[in-house]
């Protein structure tokens, strides 16, 4: 999806995704390729790497023989080991390139005590972590020796991961240069004996906007009266998908809204509308601190987990939205009514009495606008992006 603004002028093409398919069979490692002999193989169903019954002398790897861009990569992961004889690690290389020594370089979806779970490691690359999962989020829902389920997505310069339904990164990538294609593959760190195991591998491929031009080609293209300027302010490319509103507030921001749950209809879905609602969706508020200057400019998260939010205005120092409520019509009520709230760490509360009215039967009443507040410090505006890691909603 691609966004350019004119005085009140929004121009959108949206990406269509395939069906996910198995990169793994199975019943053996057709379509990988191991970094060293008698590591990596098969039992029951899974794909196998390291002992139980002897340290892990150095990393190594399992990579698959096709490359990947946008994606959504999904399965199920088991790592076992014995931490008092030596690290205990694993994870999963994504747009990563194999090195002429067998090791990887590119991201890594960690996997691994004490808080390496759920993080995002960049491997022979910056060698560091460049996002952090909440352990305080991720501990209740962690089965450590037993089986996880992992899902890695990569649509542009944003990623996202999830250990067994909790989202614990999301990240943008701001820096030019880095690979946004490459080999998956899975890893089994070096240090005492350990093991992993992966299965039930899915990989679903995000199709690209089907555009014969760049978002740089497409805005060349573009020809108004002498006086006017066309600037491409955001597109799908810096983190911006499927936007349905754009606002300004009076410090000069960028506001915008996205619709990625949208066609979801809750009178003909009524039983997906509630979970929807329930669960939380994949929307989001995002913000552009300084679109004055010269862009494209990456779309800073400011708050996720909704689901098609129906509106957005600046208000004092930060920005107001609504949803829509399951339901026939429209409907208002007092300012606090529905409210959500996000703490520091990401997680969204809200009060009781409203969760129940939310999740009542459908026909017992109309729909309802529910007033959702977020707040933003004073400037200078923040910079990064991070689900509830900067701002906060009240």
């Amino acid at each position: 999806m691609l966004l350019y603004t004119f005085p009140s002028l929004a121009l959108l093409v949206f990406p269509q995704a395939q069906q996910p398919e198995p990169i793994f069979d199975g019943v053996s490692l057709s379509g990988w390729e191991a970094s060293e002999e008698g590591t990596w193989r098969v039992e029951g169903g899974a794909i196998v790497g390291g002992s139980l019954k002897r340290p892990i002398s150095s990393n190594s790897y399992l990579f698959s023989a096709a490359e990947y861009s946008d994606f959504e990569l999904k399965f199920q992961f088991k790592l076992e080991g014995f931490p008092e004889q030596g690290m205990v690690n694993s994870g999963v290389q994504f747009r990563s390139q194999r090195l002429e020594d067998g090791h990887a370089r590119g991201y890594q979806a960690d996997i691994g005590d004490p808080a390496w779970w759920g993080s995002i490691y960049d491997e022979q690359r910056r060698n560091r972590v460049i996002a952090a999962s909440d352990m305080s989020l991720l501990e209740p829902v962690l089965n450590r020796g037993d089986w996880n389920e992992y899902v890695i997505r990569c649509e542009g310069p944003h990623i996202r991961l999830w250990i067994n339904g909790v989202e614990t990164v999301d990240y943008t990538e701001t820096e030019s240069g880095i690979a946004r294609s490459g080999r998956i593959a899975l890893q089994i760190h070096s240090g005492g004996p350990a093991q992993v195991s992966f299965r039930d591998i899915t990989l679903l491929k995000i199709k690209a906007p089907e555009s014969p031009l760049s978002p740089a080609d497409q805005l060349a293209s573009f020809r108004v009266p002498e006086g006017f300027v066309v600037e491409l302010v955001a597109s799908e490319e810096t983190g911006l998908p499927k936007p349905i509103t754009v606002q300004f507030d009076d410090a000069g921001r960028m506001w915008s809204i996205t619709a990625t749950e949208y066609p979801l209809d809750a009178n003909e879905s009524p039983e997906e509308a509630q979970a929807l609602w329930r669960q939380g969706g994949r929307d989001k508020v995002v913000v552009i601190d300084r679109p004055h200057e010269p862009g494209p400019h990456v779309a800073r998260t400011f708050v996720d987990g909704l689901a098609m939010p129906m509106g957005l205005w600046p208000w004092k120092e930060g920005v107001g939205g609504g949803r829509r409520e399951a339901g026939s019509g429209w409907g208002s009520g007092p300012t606090g009514e529905g409210r959500t709230s996000q703490t520091g760490d990401g997680r969204r509360e809200e009060k009781k009495e409203d969760a129940a009215k939310r999740r009542g039967p459908l026909n017992d009443r109309c729909s309802r606008l529910l007033s959702l507040s977020l707040s933003l410090p004073p400037p200078p505006p923040l910079r990064g992006a991070g689900r509830g890691r900067e701002g906060s909603v009240s």
